[in-house]
């Protein structure tokens, strides 16, 4: 049986928050995804705890993040992060660590291990750098973000993106640091994994005509937009009220 550790983010959809961020929905995917599509596996997950997310103090605490599967959840602010990270890591000695979105990313891949590692990179982090970078009027944002990408660049035996376009930035780094070579040549270093709707329970409420209706109702005949995120330094309010 091989063993399977994710490194992710909660919340995580079971979880009561006040906040959902799209790092735990990213989270949720993967670990939903390989429960039910990976046999002849045990599965356990190590979350980093976003504290917006949460109403309160964030209690490091173990749960169960689907049925029969455990997780163990640490606030990001914890102090001693990695190095929890890294005893859960070589109690449980897994076969494969599946890190998903930047950050946890970056932690997996500073974690002393032998296993085979995949990172899910969330969104093109250094373009999200520098959209910062230009709305805070500096570029002291830059060199954080880009050591968290190098590192993991330089460790992953795989990775995965959200967007064909993401996963030809993430080849063209890969190029930079020299690892697409003689030995590589072949392997296919990138896949690309679309962000993911949370239950077709919801999707169908969402598409229902009835609700439809509803919403029509309240508003007359003027064109509905659903907005379905938050409002972020690299996202474009301006544009998307324009169109």
């Amino acid at each position: 049986m091989k063993k399977i550790l994710i490194v992710g983010n909660s919340p995580l959809l079971n979880e009561i928050v006040k906040i959902r961020s799209a790092a735990g929905l990213r989270t949720y995917q993967f670990l939903k995804g390989i429960a039910e599509n990976v046999s002849d596996v045990s599965l356990k997950v190590v979350t980093i705890a976003m504290p917006n997310c949460y109403q309160g103090e964030i209690m490091e605490r173990e749960f169960e993040a689907l049925p029969g599967v455990l997780c163990y959840s640490i606030s990001k602010n914890d102090a001693n992060l990695s190095q929890k990270i890294q005893k859960f890591h070589d109690e449980f000695r897994p076969d494969v660590v599946v890190a998903v979105n930047t950050y946890p990313c970056y932690l997996a891949s500073r974690l002393r291990s032998s296993a085979i590692l995949w990172c899910d990179l969330n969104g093109w982090i250094m373009a999200e750098a520098q959209a910062q970078a230009y709305k805070m009027d500096t570029n002291d944002y830059l060199s954080h973000y880009f050591e968290m990408e190098q590192c993991v660049l330089g460790r992953a035996d795989k990775f995965s993106s959200v967007s064909e376009r993401q996963k030809l930035a993430i080849l063209g780094e890969l190029a930079c640091l020299g690892r697409l070579n003689k030995e590589t040549f072949g392997h296919e270093f990138v896949e690309t994994i679309p962000n993911g709707v949370e239950s077709e329970e919801e999707r169908d409420f969402v598409g229902s005509s009835e609700n439809l209706e509803k919403l029509r109702g309240l508003v007359n005949d003027n064109f509905i937009l659903l907005w379905m995120g938050g409002y972020n330094t690299w996202v474009d309010e301006v544009t998307l009220y324009k169109g």
